[in-house]
């Protein structure tokens, strides 16, 4: 009975309490960023409209994190676990600057704001959807096929590319270019090996497949 016991209380520390912690220290940071916000008004609106967008987003995630469903099939692969943990924070990671223009245009400072902003707008939709299923790994605790993933699978994804282009127009290197186009591939891996594990979970999986968009609405 220890056995079982103990591997249950690992499960739910590594499940739970541990990205859960991690989310919540983004979330702390994100909190600071809107009080200095408030207390040094030289911000504009837009751009505080986008971090309290984002205060939310990281919100909705711990408390995901917390209430979780528990898994169905579990990915035990530790090329998956890299692959997700690379696709969830590897444009978090703060880069040398080197060549950055600090002083970009108002133009392409606008096109970001508006394209965080949007991002994290579709992120918090698709969260709200996919619920207590969320997670990291492509590990399977539901299937979601109601409200927007009733036409494309992986809105949450598409929320995360447009916010993350969002960020890169401020950030134009060719290094940093490269390093989006890394994190592309890795999402798009990540993607695949989740519908691989939906497909195993789930016989109905494959029709909802054929009728719906992977990634942007409409077009793929």
């Amino acid at each position: 009975m220890k056995e079982p016991a103990r591997r249950d209380w690992r499960e739910f520390f590594m499940g739970h309490v541990l990205p859960a912690s991690v989310f919540t220290y983004l979330l702390i940071g994100r909190a600071q960023g809107i009080v200095n916000s408030f207390q040094h008004p030289g911000s504009s609106s837009i751009e505080l409209i986008q971090q309290i967008v984002s205060f939310a987003f990281l919100a909705l995630v711990v408390v995901l994190f917390v209430f979780r469903r528990p898994t169905v099939l579990r990915s035990g692969s530790a090329v998956a676990g890299i692959i997700a943990l690379g696709g969830t924070f590897l444009l978090s990671i703060p880069f040398p600057t080197v060549g950055l223009n600090i002083h970009p245009s108002m133009v392409l400072r606008l096109m970001s704001e508006v394209l965080v902003f949007a991002g994290f707008a579709v992120s918090i939709v698709s969260l709200a959807w996919l619920g207590r299923n969320f997670g990291i790994r492509p590990d399977v605790r539901g299937l979601v096929t109601s409200g927007p993933y009733r036409w494309v699978r992986h809105h949450l994804y598409l929320g995360e590319f447009v916010f993350c282009l969002g960020y890169l127009f401020l950030r134009l290197t060719p290094f940093m270019v490269a390093v989006f186009f890394l994190w592309c591939a890795l999402q798009y891996y990540r993607i695949l090996l989740e519908e691989s594990a939906l497909g195993t979970v789930f016989p109905e999986y494959e029709d909802y497949r054929r009728r719906t968009h992977r990634i942007i609405p409409f077009i793929y």
